[in-house]
């Protein structure tokens, strides 16, 4: 029955790679309808979906950190995570 259901049904992490993978290239049919069928199953999964075309505008409009900007804001990340 697990087998069955992991061949019917993706992963979040494997459905996650498609929806994001579906905001620049073109699914197949197969994967849009496992894909919808997990979505319907998963609300996190639907949210995520729903969030990038807000997550993509907003990395359009921010501009690219330098190396040294980026240094310090990986500190500021790995200080909050401690």
């Amino acid at each position: 029955m697990a087998t069955l259901f992991n061949t019917l049904f993706y992963s979040c992490k494997k459905a996650t790679e498609l929806i994001d993978r579906s905001e620049h290239e073109s699914l197949s049919l197969m994967q849009k309808i496992r894909l919808y069928f997990h979505k319907l199953l998963c609300p996190p999964c639907e949210c995520y979906a729903k969030s990038i075309p807000t997550i993509e505008s907003f990395l359009k409009n921010t501009k690219p950190l330098n190396p040294k900007e980026m240094e310090e804001l990986k500190k500021q990340i790995i200080g909050k995570l401690k």
